[in-house]
């Protein structure tokens, strides 16, 4: 067997152990709490291992999300593993996931990977945590603004610690840092994506919650970053910024956060028009006692552009998706979003024009037993402006285990 065929059998290697994994029966922990994992896996003392095995298989009528469309059928295979460590103090999580996509024609499928882990300690008054993320998928380079993938490896590594200064306030301090790291070979428009956007980022951030009642907190942070272009160092720049915003726990009426700030973006080399703007992210829901749920999702922010002539471009994305039972086996998502795209920046004094996205989607699947579930998702979408096109997407899929999957190239159906 050659590298590459031991490369591609490695996923189905690994679906099989968890395939082997689900089979066996759960063993009950010598001390359990209640935030152990239920489900299929092994649990061990302290030690709680959760497999979870998903595949799909479809058709896209338009793989890359431009104009003119190719369409191909699609297929995956997404295994993943989850160990968790978890004492009175200590809460550690390590998990591998494997994506292996098969496109039909001409279309370029390959392995996706990502590796996870964090170690935190639980302390009465300090919280300190550590975790490191890293990814390896063909995904689409900048969000919406390119649709075909490119080969890309990210590293990101966070380090904190949450401070309970009095009973109701809480302050923490984090430093994070990300490389990406563009294939050789990928490249867009004639723009090398290794030349244009391989980068490291740096960023230091301070935060404060206030807890209004046990249910509600008032936020607040404050985040400096540096940005250091490897192969285009014309393209450093630095931003500082700075947030408010609400979180709501469940069981509260609406739960999640909200927060919106004002970003300061600035090129050392001020190439491009500097920016100054509202930011924002946004995600709550609302949990009605028939099990039906709304969920909406706001988000402005800057994102880097493969074009080095504009710089960047500022993403906003809607998002209101609905979900509910129906009887005790059947569940149902809809969904609809709306994303803009905008370029600040101008070239020779002229703005780019900018792009708009809508798409819309609905998903339902049956509970076939406690830790499996089949089903089939439909997505549409239609972008309009500078690059316009239109298409769709149908897969049916297979998902065992209660694990939450680590998201990476294909949407995995009944996530979004």
């Amino acid at each position: 067997m050659s590298a590459v065929d031991g490369r591609l059998w490695r996923p189905f290697a690994l679906a099989w152990l968890c395939g082997i994994l689900l089979a066996v029966p759960a063993r009950p922990a010598s001390a359990q709490g209640d935030d152990a994992p239920k489900g299929p896996g092994w649990r061990i003392g302290t030690f709680s291992l959760t497999p979870t095995v998903i595949v799909t298989s479809g058709y896209d009528s338009n793989v890359n999300r431009e104009a003119p469309p190719v369409s191909a059928r699609e297929s995956y295979a997404l295994p993943q593993l989850e160990l968790m460590w978890r004492t009175q103090r200590w809460i550690g999580v390590a998990s591998t996931t494997h994506e292996l996509t098969r496109l039909s024609g001409d279309e370029k499928g390959g392995i996706n990977w990502r590796g996870f882990g964090s170690l935190t300690f639980m302390g009465p008054r300090y919280k300190p945590y550590i975790a490191y993320d890293r990814p390896r998928t063909n995904a689409r380079p900048t969000g919406f603004e390119v649709g075909k993938r490119s080969v890309h490896l990210d590293d990101n590594l966070t380090a904190g610690v949450d401070v309970k200064a009095t009973p109701r306030t809480t302050f923490g301090v984090k430093g994070q840092l990300d490389k990406t790291r563009w294939d050789a070979d990928a490249a867009y428009a004639g723009s090398s994506l290794r030349d244009t956007l391989n980068r490291d980022s740096h960023s230091v951030s301070g935060s404060m919650a206030y807890r209004l009642t046990p249910l509600t907190s008032l936020t607040g942070s404050g985040e400096v970053s540096q940005f250091r272009f490897i192969n285009s160092p014309s393209r450093d720049a630095t931003s500082q910024a700075a947030n408010v915003g609400v979180e709501f726990k469940s069981p509260a009426m609406i739960d999640g956060s909200a927060s919106v700030g004002v970003l300061r973006f600035r090129q050392v080399q001020r190439a491009v028009t500097d920016f100054t703007g509202l930011v924002a992210s946004s995600s709550l829901g609302y949990a009605r006692q028939s099990g039906a749920y709304t969920r909406f999702e706001v988000s402005r922010n800057l994102t880097f552009s493969y074009d080095p002539s504009r710089a960047y471009f500022v993403l906003l994305g809607l998002n209101l998706s609905f979900s509910r039972p129906i009887g005790t086996k059947w569940h149902t998502v809809t969904y609809v979003g709306h994303h803009n795209i905008d370029y600040p920046a101008t070239i020779a004094g002229v703005r780019p024009p900018g792009n708009r996205l809508e798409d819309a989607g609905a998903a339902a699947d049956y509970q076939l037993g406690p830790w499996t579930r089949i089903g089939a998702a439909f997505d549409g979408f239609v972008q309009k402006g500078q690059v316009g096109y239109s298409g769709y997407r149908i897969v049916g899929f297979l998902h065992i285990g209660v694990g939450t999957p680590r998201r990476l190239d294909r949407p995995i159906p009944l996530t979004q």
